[in-house]
């Protein structure tokens, strides 16, 4: 009997089974991807490693909504390594933010947030009990110091303005950039309302350096956006990086500086502004670190960044657009004036007169509109994977509101693009609080809300109109302004005339 010698794979091509077997990979990763994508929202093909970066342009948020005529209200697209998906309209931003607000309160974990406190601040910081709890302490500060009915805010205001509107009449010849003043003036009230109204700013060199502080992380800004994207380009272009970081720094060391001076002088008898208020906070809380909610000293301090930022910021660049805008609409500013003179009478405007002035709140949320200081908001990011609509979408997925789209919708508003106040206004000339309530978004929504709104509605009222009661402006460059579009957007630099009323 003949013996066979069975030798295994004897005849079998090792190349043929190796091409076969990467096929098979190679299809199972296709159709994984496949099926994937097909749980996901429309959106546009990108590019590999960068996604979308390059197709955004210098106006993301006008880009999305171009997008959002062919992709609908919710579309993806990946900004560099992030999944993303981008909020178009109310309706989704409502349901997303508002009704599911658990799983889309958190924020995205990008380098800079990472620079920023190691994302354990208020605005920054990961959505958490802790952060919760840092939350409500830090509105229940605001509320004692800075939006309550015996707050200084009033009376810091009427004083910075009056300072403000003498410069200007005194000061300054008819053909001036105005940027750089209403940022001390709106940045003094600020300080004053966190260390004190007893320190005269002007001559503190630390005011000084805070504002500038704010201008250079501003500037920035691109450089931070630009490495959250693309985290490996930090390897390859480490002056990128460099400069973001050095702008975080000086806010830090500066935010540093002012605590150490502010507990070196610390009376609990005697609380001079919002740092003492949560000095005091971290003092009632530090026993509790340990055994209750996590909550740290280093956490509610942070907060002073947050409102010298935040606080600062959204209030002058709003003012910025006041004036640009009324500059160049003259007929707007007459109306104001009319409005003023008639119900104010020689006297200053005061916080009992909000709701008295239909056509000045009118033309304050006209100017929020058509400048949309923050057309995406802060960018937030799921916390955990959930079925938003019809999607799967994923932990980590970054979320864009696209406030801009929101306030250029034709189907909300007749003639978008014209600055028209009288949008805001019914026929017995109130406000429309339905579309007053759609401008709000400008401060966020849901649980990540900016906490300062309503101080800041306060100052913007009261600045603009102390200004307009005591001076008409008028522009003195070209009207076909731009928007400069890093953190926020602001105008690009113009310059105005000032005429003094009386």
């Amino acid at each position: 009997m003949m013996k066979t010698h069975f030798i295994p794979f004897e005849n079998v091509d090792f190349k043929f089974c190796i091409t076969i077997c990467f096929a098979i990979l190679l299809m199972t990763g296709i159709l994984k991807k496949f099926f994937e994508i097909r749980k996901l929202p429309p959106g546009p093909w990108g590019y590999p490693f960068i996604g979308h970066l390059t197709l955004l342009g210098s106006n993301p948020a006008e880009t999305f909504s171009k997008m959002a005529i062919q992709y609908g209200d919710v579309f993806f697209i990946r900004m560099g390594k992030w999944p993303t998906i981008v909020l178009n309209s109310r309706d989704a931003i409502d349901e997303a933010l508002n009704k599911m607000p658990e799983i889309f309160s958190d924020r995205p974990k990008f380098y800079s947030n990472y620079a920023i406190n190691k994302m354990k601040g208020l605005v920054f910081g990961e959505y958490s009990q802790r952060l919760r709890l840092h939350r409500k302490i830090a509105n229940g500060v605001l509320q004692e110091f800075a939006t309550s009915k015996s707050s200084p805010t009033e009376y810091l205001v009427r004083k910075e303005v009056d300072l403000l509107i003498k410069l200007w009449i005194q000061s300054r010849d008819n053909n001036f950039n105005p940027v750089h003043d209403i940022e001390m003036a709106v940045g003094a009230v600020m300080y004053q309302l966190l260390f004190g109204s007893e320190i005269n700013c002007h001559s503190d060199q630390s005011f000084i350096d805070m504002v500038k502080n704010l201008k250079t992380i501003n500037e920035g800004a691109s450089a931070g956006s630009f490495v959250n994207m693309l985290p490996w380009i930090r390897f390859i272009m480490p002056s990128k990086v460099k400069k973001l970081l050095e702008r975080l720094e000086l806010n830090s060391k500066f935010a540093e500086k002012c605590i150490s001076e502010s507990l070196s002088s610390y009376d609990k008898n005697h609380q001079r502004g919002m740092v003492d208020g949560l000095i005091s906070a971290a003092n009632k809380y530090a026993e509790k670190e340990v055994h209750h909610d996590g909550i740290t000293r280093h956490q509610i301090y942070s907060t002073i960044r947050d409102f010298i930022g935040a606080g600062i910021d959204t209030t002058s660049t709003t003012l910025q657009w006041t004036v640009l805008l009324l500059s160049i609409h003259t007929n707007i500013q007459d109306k104001m004036q009319k409005e003023i003179d008639n119900i104010l009478g020689g006297r200053g405007p005061t916080l009992q007169d909000q709701g008295k002035l239909p056509y000045v709140e009118a033309t304050i949320l006209e100017v929020m509109r058509h400048g949309t200081i923050a057309p995406l908001n802060i960018p937030h990011s799921t916390s955990t994977d959930v079925k938003f609509r019809d999607f799967e979408i994923k932990k980590g997925t970054v979320v864009f509101c696209n406030i801009y789209g929101i306030f250029k919708d034709k189907n909300i508003w007749t003639d978008p693009d014209k600055f028209r106040p009288e949008r805001f206004l019914t026929k017995d000339n109130t406000i429309i609080h339905e579309r007053a309530d759609i401008i709000a978004t400008q401060f966020g929504v849901g649980r990540r809300r900016c906490i300062g709104d309503t101080l800041s509605k306060r100052e913007l009222f009261l600045f603009i109109t102390s200004i307009y009661q005591a001076m008409n402006t008028n522009l003195r460059s070209d009207p076909n302004y731009g928007r400069i579009i890093t953190i926020n957007c602001k105008p690009t630099p113009y310059k105005i005339q000032i005429i003094p009323r009386y």
